[in-house]
C-alpha cells in the first residue's frame, strides 16, 4: 500500500519527465516502453491487491502474473538497447499469427483485406529470444534468474487449467470433496510480497530513466523490507550481446555509406 501510494503520488499530474541515467540519456522509444509497463504493473497489481482484501486470491494471483511479467519486461528494457527493436518484431511476428489464424477461419475477409503486417526490423538475436520467451528474459537479469522465473512458475500455476486450481475445487485425494466456491491458497501473506515485488521491480525500472529520481529513497527503503536489496539489471553476457549486435549494425551502416554511387 506504501509502495501504491508514492507511486501515485509521484507521477500523479506530472506534465513531463527529463530522461537520464547513471550511464547515459535513454532514447524516448525506450522510456516510453518502461513507462507503459511499469503503469501496467501498478494498474493490475492494484486490482490484485483489492481482490487479496476481500479474500480472493484465486482471481487475484493471475493478475499478480501480468503484473510481474510486466514489471521484468520493464527491468529488462530500461536497460536493453535492442528491447523496442526486439519487441517490435515480437508485436510484428504476432500480429502475422493472427492475421493467418484469422484467414483461415474465412470470418473476417472484409477487414483482412489490405492489412499487410509490418516488417521485421533488425535485432540482436539474444534481445529477440528474450523478448520472445519469459525464460529468456528472466535469465537475461540478475541478481537471482533462476529465481526470477522459478516466481513466474509458481504465480503461472493458478492461472491455467491446472493441477493447482483443481485443488482449489477438489481438495480430497479420492476426488471426493468437491465445491463450487474454491478454497485460498496457503499463506495469503506470501501473495503479498509477490505484489510489493511486483511493485518494486516495476518501480525501479522507471526511477533508473527519471533523472529526478524523485522516488528513489522511497524504492530503496522498500527493497530492504522485501528483501530485493539490489536493483534487476542485465547479466554481464545478455548487455555484451546486445553491444556486439549494435557495433554490427554500425558497421554495415558505415560500410553502405563509404562508398557513395556517382551520378
Amino acid at each position: 500500500e506504501d509502495l501504491l501510494r508514492d507511486w501515485v503520488d509521484a507521477y500523479s499530474g506530472i506534465g513531463s519527465i527529463d530522461l537520464g541515467s547513471k550511464a547515459k540519456v535513454p532514447d524516448g522509444v525506450r522510456f516510453t516502453i518502461v513507462l507503459a509497463f511499469a503503469a501496467h504493473t501498478h494498474h493490475v497489481t492494484t486490482a490484485a491487491a483489492d481482490l487479496m482484501h476481500a479474500g480472493d486470491y484465486l482471481s487475484a494471483i493471475p493478475l499478480l502474473r501480468v503484473g510481474y511479467e510486466s514489471a521484468l519486461t520493464a527491468a529488462w528494457a530500461s536497460q536493453s538497447e535492442d528491447a523496442a527493436r526486439a519487441l517490435q518484431n515480437l508485436y510484428v511476428e504476432t500480429a502475422q499469427k493472427l492475421h493467418g489464424s484469422a484467414s483461415r477461419t474465412g470470418w473476417f475477409e472484409s477487414l483482412l483485406t489490405g492489412t499487410a503486417p509490418n516488417d521485421l526490423v533488425d535485432a540482436a538475436p539474444s534481445a529477440k529470444g528474450e523478448a520472445a520467451g519469459f525464460a529468456n528474459l528472466c535469465l537475461a537479469l540478475e541478481p537471482n534468474g533462476e529465481w526470477l522465473y522459478t516466481m513466474y512458475r509458481l504465480l503461472s500455476a493458478y492461472s491455467h487449467p491446472s493441477g493447482t486450481v483443481l485443488s482449489m475445487f477438489a481438495p480430497g485425494e479420492d476426488g471426493g470433496a468437491v465445491s463450487f466456491s474454491p478454497s485460498s491458497p496457503d499463506d495469503g501473506r506470501s501473495w503479498w510480497h509477490a505484489a510489493a515485488t511486483n511493485l518494486l521491480h516495476a518501480g525501479q525500472a522507471l526511477d533508473r530513466l527519471d533523472s529526478a529520481g524523485r522516488r528513489r529513497d522511497a524504492l530503496a527503503e522498500a527493497s530492504q523490507v522485501i528483501g530485493w536489496p539490489e536493483p534487476l539489471r542485465l547479466t554481464d553476457s545478455a548487455a555484451e550481446r546486445v553491444a556486439e549486435a549494435r557495433a554490427g549494425r554500425q558497421s554495415d551502416y558505415h560500410d553502405d555509406h563509404s562508398n557513395p554511387v556517382e551520378s
